[in-house]
């Protein structure tokens, strides 16, 4: 299934395919999964590592109009009707203005001022 990844690493938002199984997400993201909203349209979610903070990470990206500055590597999908993962609809795009890729610095000026 078509899925949206973003690396805050490589500073890179990408489209690619993926098979939606949990094995999968939690490669993507390092760890266990956890969906975030704030930022996306009402259709879509973003899985990001649920402890990254926990991990003293110093690769950030935040959704515009998001909450909090996500750390490590998130992927986008959509929500089928009856709740089931479904292929990101986004175009690239999209999403690609949407994210703001930022370091530890800039995360701790952030909160400074939030």
């Amino acid at each position: 299934m078509r899925a949206i990844v973003i690396n805050a690493k490589d500073r890179t938002v990408n489209e690619t395919e993926i098979d939606g199984s949990l094995e999968s997400l939690q490669q993507i993201v390092g760890g266990m999964i956890e969906p975030v909203t704030p930022g996306l349209d009402g259709n879509h979610h973003c899985y990001v590592n649920e402890e990254g903070l926990l991990e003293q990470p110093q690769h950030f990206f935040m959704f515009k109009d998001g909450h909090q500055p996500l750390a490590g590597n998130g992927v986008i999908l959509a929500l089928s009707d009856d709740g089931e993962e479904a292929p990101c609809t986004l175009p690239l795009d999209w999403d690609t203005d949407r994210v703001t890729f930022m370091d530890l610095a800039a995360v701790r000026q952030w909160s400074w001022s939030h």
